[in-house]
């Protein structure tokens, strides 16, 4: 970085990923730029968003979308500053680091380039190099016409579970979201017809859908240097998610690993993908638990920045903060691993719509009560070690976000509203437990 200028956080995307790193700069009192792509992105609305910024999406033209960047990279670097890029979608991830080399005259960017981020986000080659250094993962095939998937059937049993094996926006703009579980062998097979029909050139990840157990999927975020040393980790799990099978997360909790010991396995699984990759940055490795085998399996490695990381912050682990401080060459103690209690966060806008799915209720325009959405966390609320001050809580913030407009900004009809502050978005559903 260059000594005489100010570094700033880039944030790119402006959902409640692109809102966990900008709470986390908050807590340092640091203010950051964010970037969209003209979707609504309610986290322009924080008072710590310096200015909201649109660029062309790379899914509609990456060329275009680097030229923008690196334009307003000039920009910032004519007013005296530098930016530091925390991307919170595949395909910005993919652009950037394809293009490391050139945006890296005016911005910091703290993760590996496309030589290493290909490696780990072509699914297929990431579960091979797993295997070969012992990590367990999940059955899976690639198949790249519609007979491969026909001829699937014989070798992988019901239910399957398909998504993109990297980043592909045909899945959202064909079907309207990226991963689908089959329990219907005439389902499966109409998905994949209609795919390759309209994507001949195309290809499908199909794995065995692992039925869910008592055990929450854990995930382990980690921040490592540039020789793929784990220098900071968090230990987390995923609730609630939206769809329910297979989506975003809604709520996550935190896992103290002084109580769970089964997470030194996740570690040493960690450690061993990071010392074979030697990826740098920011990450999240997924796992499942299998019942039937009694072992932990990965799903992927995720380099996005994602909200997550908030979660770490309530847990003692400033994970952006650390790159911050290591792109600026100043010293800084990163705690490898800070034991804490649980904590449990929920995403409102998601966790409405997990809601509504556990109610059976289809029309977007209805607004779901307080009442109902307690009912939806039925007597599993212990589980999600919510207290009823927990409850009470997230009723309160929910109320104050839903009902005072929000609704309007789920159903894409309006934008935030100008009187609802996003700064406290958090504040009031993380507890301690004791």
């Amino acid at each position: 970085m260059e000594s005489n200028r100010t570094l700033i956080p880039i944030i790119i995307g402006g959902s409640y990923n692109g809102y966990g790193i900008i709470r986390s700069f908050a807590e340092k009192k640091i203010k950051s730029i964010l970037i969209t792509h003209g979707e609504k992105a309610f986290a322009k609305a924080s008072k710590y968003v310096e200015k909201t910024v649109i660029l062309t999406s790379p899914d509609v033209d990456e060329g275009r979308f680097v030229q923008e960047l690196f334009e307003f990279g000039q920009n910032l670097h004519a007013s005296g500053l530098r930016g530091i890029i925390f991307p919170t979608h595949d395909e910005d991830v993919i652009a950037i680091s394809k293009n490391k080399n050139k945006l890296e005259v005016f911005f910091d960017i703290p993760f590996s380039g496309w030589d290493v981020c290909s490696k780990i986000m072509d699914k297929t080659n990431f579960a091979e190099v797993c295997k070969k250094i012992g990590v367990p993962t999940i059955p899976e095939k690639l198949i790249y016409s519609f007979e491969e998937g026909l001829a699937l059937l014989d070798s992988l049993n019901l239910p399957l579970f398909i998504k993109a094996n990297i980043w592909d926006v045909n899945l959202v703009i064909i079907f309207g979201g990226k991963n689908v579980v089959f329990y219907e062998k005439d389902k499966f097979i109409d998905y994949i017809k209609k795919y390759f029909k309209y994507c001949p050139g195309g290809s499908l990840l199909v794995q065995k859908y692992i039925e869910e157990s008592n055990v929450l999927n854990p995930n382990i975020n980690c921040v490592s240097d540039k020789n793929g040393n784990i220098v900071a980790v968090h230990f987390g799990e995923k609730i609630r998610q939206y769809p329910p099978k297979t989506g975003t997360s809604t709520a996550f909790r935190s896992i103290d690993i002084n109580t769970r010991k089964d997470m030194d396995i996740i570690l040493d699984y960690a450690k061993r993908i990071m010392s074979e990759f030697k990826f740098y940055g920011l990450s999240g490795i997924e796992f499942l638990y299998d019942s039937k085998e009694k072992s932990y399996r990965v799903i992927e490695m995720n380099l996005r920045s994602e909200f997550t990381n908030y979660l770490q912050l309530v847990g003692g682990q400033n994970m952006p903060y650390y790159l911050y401080k290591y792109c600026k060459n100043e010293d800084y103690t990163i705690p490898y691993f800070t034991p804490k209690p649980y904590y449990t966060i929920f995403v409102p806008f998601n966790d409405r719509f997990y809601a509504l799915h556990l109610n059976k209720i289809k029309d977007e325009d209805y607004c779901l009560s307080k009442r109902e959405w307690r009912n939806s966390l039925g007597k599993k609320h212990e589980k999600y070690g919510l207290t009823p001050k927990d409850i009470k809580a997230y009723i309160s913030e929910y109320k104050r976000l839903v009902w005072s407009g929000i609704n309007a900004f789920l159903r894409k009809k309006n934008d935030i509203p100008d009187n609802i502050s996003t700064v406290n978005y958090f504040k009031g559903r993380i507890r301690k437990e004791k």
